[in-house]
């Protein structure tokens, strides 16, 4: 059965309907036969490139690139995510290799700014009321960890530490290694002599007269004067074997005597107080930021201090407590004596106000050692 002709948009539309101008009266519609039309075939997708994984696969899950929901645990790290710290971060072995540092868009942030730009931009604000921090919370802030030293550990006893014993075991094989061509000189010398020996009594008077008698015609045999030459040549050979023999002894035997002392010396090596120093047990100790914070410049007048770069007319009004001179000590016991509630005392405070400048101070250096954040409004 032939699929019927398809008709035009217009046709197909008042096709079968009553009041239609295509339709016929008194005729019954012609019954529609579904036309199937062939599905469009899809195109192959494009071949894509693989995105690269990022640094290589990290696997740092602290990663703020990898993960963006972990920007909050690495917000202390904002700022230092170009070049040399953006692959310290996500776990990468080279910077160059670092997909974080390789990408245009990610080298745009800039190198930490330089204290004198940190104070040019907050200027006369008060960043402990803005961070919302306690005298006590900054006094913390100054015991930070921001590294580590190795000192002696006096609480342990000292522990020994032992020369090595590599130049007596060296001492001791070389001695060894000797004994065995020396030994090997005695049985040679040993096997030398007694031919000598058989030699020189096979030359004697005695024993020639007999060979005399057994061979009367052999004119070497009557020869006394050979005799005596090759008599005395052996005798010399035997001096010469017995001295070189007697001679390898000596030294074989003091060798042995060497070697039984280096071989006692490493048996109590370890006992030997020559042998060991005692040096204290070192532990590592973490360096507060205390030890490396600077605090500004001051004179002194009266107990009272004043910041060196304000004008000589301004009046020397800091408050100190007797026996203290400006710093962390005496900014410590301030807040053990006068803060006693913990909180952030307002500027009016004759004991706080000229410390607020030390207090800034505080926040602007453990910023840039990204100990603390200040945020972007402030």
């Amino acid at each position: 059965m032939k699929p019927l002709p398809k008709k035009s948009p217009a046709q197909r539309m008042f096709s079968g309907m009553a009041g239609s101008p295509l339709a016929v009266v008194g005729k019954p519609a012609p019954v529609a036969v579904a036309v199937l039309e062939p599905e469009p075939v899809p195109a192959p997708p494009a071949p894509t490139t693989p995105m690269p994984k990022p640094c290589g696969g990290c696997g740092q899950e602290r990663c703020r690139y990898c993960h963006p929901e972990k920007q909050v645990q690495t917000a202390n790290l904002s700022g230092r995510h170009t070049g040399k710290w953006a692959y310290k971060e996500c776990g990468c072995l080279e910077t160059e290799s670092c997909i974080h540092t390789s990408s245009p868009e990610n080298n745009t942030t800039t190198p930490d700014p330089t204290h004198k730009e940190i104070v040019a931009r907050f200027g006369g604000i008060y960043l402990p009321g803005i961070l919302q921090l306690s005298r006590v919370a900054l006094t913390r802030l100054l015991n930070t960890p921001i590294g580590f030293r190795t000192e002696p550990d006096h609480t342990q006893p000292p522990q020994k530490i032992f020369k090595s014993p590599a130049e007596t075991k060296t001492q001791l094989a070389e001695m060894t290694a000797e004994l065995a061509p020396m030994k090997i000189r005695i049985e040679e010398l040993k096997k030398l002599i007694s031919e000598t020996q058989d030699t020189i009594l096979g030359l004697g008077k005695k024993v020639m007269e007999r060979r005399r008698k057994d061979h009367p015609d052999d004119p070497l045999l009557h020869d006394e004067n050979t005799r005596e030459q090759l008599l005395n040549e052996e005798k010399n050979k035997l001096v010469t074997y017995n001295r070189e023999k007697q001679e390898i002894e000596t030294s074989r035997r003091s060798m042995w005597q060497k070697i039984g002392v280096l071989q006692h010396a490493l048996d109590i090596w370890e006992s030997t107080p020559a042998n060991f120093e005692l040096k204290p047990v070192m532990r590592e100790v973490p360096i507060p930021f205390e030890e490396e914070f600077e605090p500004p410049d001051v004179k002194y007048q009266d107990g009272k201090f004043r910041y060196v770069d304000l004008p000589d007319a301004a009046p020397f009004d800091g408050f100190l407590l007797p026996g203290y001179e400006f710093g962390v000590a005496a900014y410590r016991e301030l807040v053990e004596v006068y803060d006693v509630d913990n909180q952030t005392n307002n500027k009016k405070s004759g004991v706080w106000r000229r410390w607020m400048r030390f207090e800034n101070e505080i926040i602007i250096q453990a910023y840039r050692r990204h100990l603390i954040e200040i945020p972007k409004w402030a």
